[in-house]
């Protein structure tokens, strides 16, 4: 099973989460995010929420996916004895932890640009620190573009809060949102452009409205939802 097609992930729920706050995720992403085709979302997208509400939902069948997920999950980890330091270092199945929840995963995992974490489902590729100009086939450093958002904060992993994109870089994003959140906080973001895990830099009152907030993140990991388009230019 690919992690691109991880129903928690999609549903951006925790594993362990229950059926109420998966029904709550999933009617927020369809309506208040706007995911759904008749509010202008896109119809791949809102298929794939549909699958993974539809299992999850399910108790008879959410139990037959978490086998599945058990069969592909890393195995807990555990205090190494000298023994099984030195057998891990020849396995070479050295461990990191996920930049949101601070899960363990397999090192090699951060390898894949669409890696997602098993435990809370937030991207786990490193993002790269980009320089203007430097990069082949990038088009502008940034550009504004208004989307709706979610995003979970690492206190409140349960929360799925929305927002609204206000411009977008390969380092990071703006966006407002009616909550409020702490400079130094993380958050684990999905929308049509990514998914990420962020640390807020700024955050500040929305001049253009009224009791909201604009922030601006920094992105630790990124997952880009398109390979081509907005901030990259057609050809290298």
């Amino acid at each position: 099973m690919k992690n691109r097609r991880n129903y928690y992930r999609i549903l951006q729920v925790q594993r362990d989460a229950p059926a109420a706050v998966i029904k709550a995720s999933y009617r927020a992403l369809m309506q208040g995010a706007k995911m759904h085709p008749d509010l202008g979302g896109d119809h791949t997208q809102a298929a794939f929420l549909n699958e993974a509400f539809a299992a999850l939902s399910d108790p008879v069948r959410r139990i037959q996916y978490d086998r599945i997920l058990d069969s592909v999950a890393p195995p807990p980890r555990q205090a190494a004895s000298s023994t099984g330091r030195a057998l891990q270092t020849v396995q070479g199945s050295k461990e990191s932890d996920c930049e949101f929840c601070a899960a363990p995963c397999v090192a090699i995992e951060l390898e894949r640009p669409e890696a997602a974490c098993l435990t809370c489902g937030s991207a786990l590729f490193p993002a790269v620190k980009r320089m203007d100009g430097l990069e082949p086939g990038r088009a502008t450093a940034h550009i504004r573009m208004k989307m709706p958002m979610t995003f979970r904060r690492s206190t409140l992993v349960q929360d799925l809060l929305t927002g609204t994109s206000l411009d977008l870089s390969l380092n990071g994003m703006q966006f407002c949102t009616v909550t409020k959140i702490e400079t130094e906080e993380k958050l684990s973001i999905d929308c049509q452009f990514c998914s990420a895990v962020a640390v807020v830099r700024n955050v500040s009152p929305d001049t253009s409205h009224a009791r909201h907030w604009r922030c601006g993140v920094e992105f630790l990991t990124l997952h880009l939802r398109h390979d081509r388009g907005g901030l990259y230019s057609t050809t290298a």
